[in-house]
């Protein structure tokens, strides 16, 4: 059983539900049976199928007899952080680890490999102490923070890479080109430069595909 990959990005809108599903998808091509998995998400609604109704497809194509409450614990109607929707749903139950943790670890018994999609970036509150980040630690998985390519990139990675470094997390980092001919002319060669420096340089998902699908099944 490999460690388990958890996805987060540098803004919304990047590619992090396309990067789960297709890592899913190549993974299970190699023969590494690989579900997916949302604990916590937002946003959800009756007309449109969600991030973690998606997995649950895929999934169903490894595992039929998964179910949505297999994959995602935590569902909340409005589409803002968890410390703001658990207001609009103060029935619900809150979110606690331990259970996260718990169904996660069922889950992981029934493939070689669970990707785990985080709500929104490495900062969006859960509640008045935890953000998604002390999630991905808690659950002691390979951390996976996904860029666009579009412009404006910069600043998010470098304020994410800030947050990393000054915290000690150690995190593979993966563009999602958005926009080949924009990547390239506005930002390539900023990334170039962070790549001398970084231990684990930055990777463009659509160029170096086998690299980073090696590099997440590290430990």
């Amino acid at each position: 059983m490999h460690r388990p990959i958890f996805i987060s990005a540098t803004n919304t809108d990047v590619g992090k539900t396309t990067m789960a599903l297709k890592l899913a998808q190549l993974y299970n091509d190699k023969g590494i049976k690989t579900l997916l998995t949302k604990p916590i998400e937002t946003g959800i609604n009756t007309q449109e199928k969600s991030d973690a109704d998606l997995f649950l497809e895929t999934n169903q194509q490894i595992d039929p007899d998964l179910i949505l409450d297999d994959i995602s614990f935590y569902r909340y109607v409005l589409a803002a952080s968890p410390f703001v929707a658990t207001r609009f749903e103060p029935h619900l139950p809150l979110i606690e680890f331990k259970y996260i943790e718990k169904r996660l670890k069922t889950l992981q018994e029934r493939c070689d490999l669970l990707i785990i999609e985080g709500v929104g970036g490495l900062l969006v509150p859960l509640d008045e102490k935890v953000r998604i980040v002390d999630l991905a630690l808690y659950l002691k998985a390979k951390l996976l923070l996904v860029s666009g390519s579009k412009l404006g990139m910069l600043n998010d990675l470098l304020l994410n890479l800030h947050y990393l470094s000054a915290n000690k997390i150690p995190c593979q980092i993966a563009i999602n080109m958005l926009d080949n001919r924009a990547y390239y002319q506005t930002s390539k060669p900023y990334v170039d430069y962070l790549n001398n420096n970084l231990k684990e340089p930055i990777l463009v998902f659509q160029e170096q595909q086998d690299l980073l699908l090696n590099r997440l099944l590290e430990s």
